[in-house]
């Protein structure tokens, strides 16, 4: 309650600050709508046993837009109003990233399973959980923002739907592609993708964040959701089916420090990061405090830059459920054209999963506005399948080329 209490004023003082008009002095003014749209429609030829993910179709897509508006006021600080979704169509039935692999009944020995009796579970790092998927719905749509945001000389207050600080903050590793890629994808074309190191349990609910300027090349922030309940198009904090217990984590806490230079000698770009999530989980179903920590760091050197992430989750269980994912990037840009190579290997010791991809890829603007990528995706994966003699491990991997073609305003 408290929590909300303290949304329910920063909300008043930040609908305040958007109200109050531009007072006629230097410096201040009031600029109109920005509208940013992309278009990305992807297509694969995936081989292999994907039978684990349930994949449905060789093409995929997705259309977002975003509108934004800043209002400078006579004191020099600036009202940004800022909306922004998706419309997505991913390759397998796990849109949103969450959603349910292989066939491991919680009644069947071996099989993953939380409390007593054991009922099947919902891992709160990834929204993933073991059983035959639906088919899903073919077309998914997602807030990615709709919040208003102040800042100034002494840094920023975000108040509505928006990614929280640790997302914010975070160091990643570079990618070629706009929506396909290996790792956190927006579309994964094996289907088989269950590394996501990004630290980022909320998604685009409703949440306050507030960052400081940068120090030094220092940048801190911290956010609070009341409630992780908003599906998104690359994550969905609330997924469930029925039958399988689920974390229902709130309030979650996220807390994230970031360090940025550039030297002048070299040409030499140094990014990194350190973020924390923490959310209270339902003990009804099994579930405890969640806690997870990230780390990233990004380099750029002349045409070269590279990165690493990595994410430690307890997935709101004791001892032996942990999920951990590490991913890593290299792009190197000649000429119009950008080549990389992606990877990302984790693991999900609640639901005794194991999962490799890996990608190689280029691309280069073919048009104003429009840019093309194709390569190469493989992914591997490890998932429990019931037996009437107990659980075992399953393999299945696919490997393909892939097409994407991106259109932006």
């Amino acid at each position: 309650m408290a929590v909300k209490r303290a949304m329910r004023l920063v909300t008043a003082l930040c609908i305040g600050a958007a109200a109050t008009p531009a007072v006629s002095a230097q410096g201040a003014g009031e600029g109109g709508w920005t509208l940013d749209a992309e278009l990305v429609v992807a297509f694969a030829a995936i081989v292999g046993d994907d039978g684990l993910a349930q994949g449905r179709d060789d093409w995929a897509g997705e259309l977002s837009a975003a509108i934004e508006r800043e209002t400078v006021l006579a004191s020099g600080v600036v009202v940004t109003l800022k909306g922004a979704g998706r419309v997505q169509r991913d390759f397998s039935d796990r849109g949103g990233f969450a959603g349910l692999i292989g066939s491991c009944p919680a009644t069947v020995s071996g099989c993953p399973s939380i409390g007593s009796p054991g009922r099947a579970l919902i891992a709160p790092a990834t929204g993933i959980g073991i059983g035959p998927g639906d088919g899903g719905d073919d077309v998914i749509a997602g807030v990615d923002a709709a919040s208003v945001m102040v800042s100034g000389a002494w840094g920023e207050a975000l108040l509505g739907w928006d990614t929280g600080a640790a997302a914010r903050l975070d160091a990643r590793p570079p990618k070629v592609a706009r929506a396909v890629a290996a790792t956190s994808p927006s579309l994964d074309p094996t289907g088989l993708g269950i590394v996501r190191a990004r630290n980022d349990l909320t998604g685009s609910s409703a949440k306050l964040t507030v960052m400081s300027p940068r120090w030094l090349g220092l940048r801190v922030g911290a956010s609070v959701t009341p409630d992780a309940a908003l599906e998104g198009v690359d994550f969905d904090p609330r997924f469930t089916s029925p039958g399988f217990a689920t974390a229902d984590l709130g309030p979650v806490w996220e807390a994230a420090a970031s360090f940025a230079r550039r030297f002048r000698t070299g040409d030499v770009r140094l990014r990194s990061a350190l973020t924390y999530t923490q959310g209270e989980g339902d003990d009804r179903t099994g579930f405890g405090v969640y806690r997870a920590w990230g780390w990233g760091l990004e380099v750029e050197l002349g045409p070269w830059a590279a990165g690493v992430r990595q994410l430690e989750s307890n997935n709101a269980l004791g001892g032996g459920g942990d999920y951990s994912a590490t991913e890593a990037g290299v792009v190197r840009e000649v000429g119009a054209w950008r080549l990389g190579a992606e990877y990302g290997f984790a693991r999900d010791r609640a639901l005794t999963l194991r999962g490799e991809t890996w990608s190689l890829s280029a691309s280069r603007p073919v048009a104003d506005g429009a840019v093309v990528a194709f390569g190469w995706a493989d992914g591997d994966l490890e998932a429990p399948t019931g037996f009437a003699s107990g659980a075992r491990q399953a393999s299945t991997g696919g490997k393909g080329p892939f097409l994407e073609l991106s259109v932006r305003n």
